[in-house]
């Protein structure tokens, strides 16, 4: 949506050229708290329009560290945590290229920045489904999540997490499917389920 506000399909924008200064930026000002939501944002919505191309690119400019990096260090901004969230969602929903699948489950880091937002922000409904739904997507599609979500507590708190949010409506059906996800075998191929 960023591209389309000024007349610019993120389809005639290179990848390779947007993601390593997006990166950078995020690294070299982190403590710049608007510029990391806007980058988490961006990222979220150009990895639908790029999938592969993007993420790989996004990947080999260390960006998952970044997002990471950030959702730790503005643990108290909300927008960061729900647009992180958002970010490592659709980057789990590309599980069938291994330079993005790995990252994710590297050292627990990716599941632990979701499961803090997710504790940190319990009353909190937009963070509660997007933590969620990354979760659910982290555990049905990559590698060595779904054990990282248990051993971090994530059953606990995906069963905790309608009663912190009772008015929100589509909340029950995001937390249950990520602890069906929890229970599953994980997909073998795009959108097959093993069970």
């Amino acid at each position: 949506r960023l591209f389309y506000n000024f007349g610019v399909s993120s389809k005639s924008v290179l990848a390779e050229d947007i993601f390593p200064p997006v990166v950078d930026a995020m690294l070299r000002h982190s403590s710049y708290v608007g510029l990391q939501w806007r980058a988490l944002q961006l990222v979220g919505y150009l990895t639908c329009d790029w999938q592969g191309e993007g993420c790989k690119a996004f990947v080999e400019a260390d960006g998952i560290s970044a997002i990471v990096k950030t959702m730790r260090e503005h643990l108290d901004d909300v927008e960061v945590q729900y647009e992180g969230c958002s970010a490592l969602w659709r980057l789990a929903g590309l599980d069938n290229l291994d330079h993005v699948s790995q990252p994710l489950a590297k050292d627990g880091a990716v599941v632990a920045s979701v499961v803090d937002a997710m504790r940190r922000y319990e009353s909190d409904a937009t963070v509660q489904c997007k933590g969620c739904n990354a979760l659910r997507r982290l555990a049905s599609c990559i590698p060595g999540c779904r054990d990282q979500i248990r051993n971090q507590g994530g059953v606990e708190l995906l069963q905790k997490t309608v009663s912190n949010c009772p008015t929100n409506i589509s909340l029950p059906g995001y937390a249950k499917n990520a602890l069906q996800a929890l229970m599953k075998k994980r997909r073998e191929g795009r959108g097959v389920e093993k069970s």
